[in-house]
């Protein structure tokens, strides 16, 4: 239903953000600088001249307090200011949490003690078959609209309606049906539908049965389909290549700090950041 490594090593040195929680802000931020509360930031270009998830490996790759409770593992960790360029110490939390519905639930919560941002997401990878490519998997989001982007995948700020697009998912259909019309193959932020926590896509092999629903409280949702995908050594020794397992991250939308109309990452001292959002298993016709 994942993919993944057999010990802990392959996701220390996985390229890919194998099931990685991306943080302090996940995807892309545009230029590797901001500009909060009157200052400027400069932050690690780790993807041309972009910051992507943060920059550094600390959110990613790094150990977290543990501590667990039942069914449920609460992770912690204290990100010093200034850790790759972001403002304000940043304490934040995750908690997984499996439920008896086959759901695993994560809870994010975070406080900082001045201006910053904080977007946290997790990067899971779904194969959901034994298939070489996730080209037949069925997947259907609650978009209607998604994030125009350059050629570095930095949003230009135009919001495109999705209908008659490949990015039009309101309608069941096979991953693979529209995706040569793309130019490198899905990496795009959807705009979900509703508010509050709901139903935000699902996704089903016919070849298996498996079925996968995403529950989030987010605005936003990017759908990866491993475009990049290059894990010579997966779980049983199985390599993952290009378009071998997709993501569907939950998220606000990248670049947000750029473009005031979407909605945004920003934590103040004296907030909480509070998210949820679940990935649910299941078989078709249970």
């Amino acid at each position: 239903m994942t993919a993944g490594f057999e010990d802990v090593s392959g996701y220390e040195n996985s390229k890919s953000y194998m099931g990685a929680v991306c943080g302090r802000v996940a995807n892309r931020i545009g230029g590797a600088r901001f500009t909060l509360a009157g200052r400027e930031h400069a932050l690690i270009a780790n993807d041309g001249g972009n910051c992507l998830h943060g920059g550094g490996p600390a959110f990613s790759f790094g150990v977290w307090d543990a501590e667990p409770d039942g069914n449920s593992l609460r992770l912690s960790r204290i990100s010093p200011a200034r850790e790759y360029g972001f403002p304000g110490e940043l304490r934040a939390q995750l908690t997984y949490e499996l439920t008896d519905d086959g759901a695993l639930w994560m809870t994010y919560r975070a406080k900082t003690d001045a201006p910053t941002l904080y977007n946290p997401t997790n990067h899971c990878y779904f194969t959901l078959d034994d298939a070489a490519t996730v080209d037949d998997v069925l997947l259907w989001i609650d978009s209607g609209a998604y994030l125009e982007t350059d050629a570095a995948l930095i949003p230009t700020g135009r919001i495109i309606p999705a209908a008659g697009t490949p990015l039009d998912f309101t309608a069941e259909k096979p991953v693979g049906r529209d995706i040569a019309a793309t130019p490198m193959g899905y990496d795009h932020c959807l705009l979900l539908g509703g508010g509050g926590m709901r139903l935000a896509a699902r996704a089903r092999s016919a070849r298996s049965g498996v079925t996968l629903e995403v529950w989030t409280d987010r605005p936003a949702i990017q759908l990866y389909t491993g475009n990049f995908l290059d894990e010579p050594r997966g779980r049983g020794g199985k390599p993952y290549k290009k378009r071998s397992a997709f993501c569907l991250e939950t998220q606000t939308c990248p670049d947000a700090i750029h473009h005031a109309h979407f909605p945004q990452a920003t934590l103040l001292p004296g907030e909480e950041f509070a998210s949820g959002s679940a990935y649910k298993f299941g078989v078709i016709g249970n």
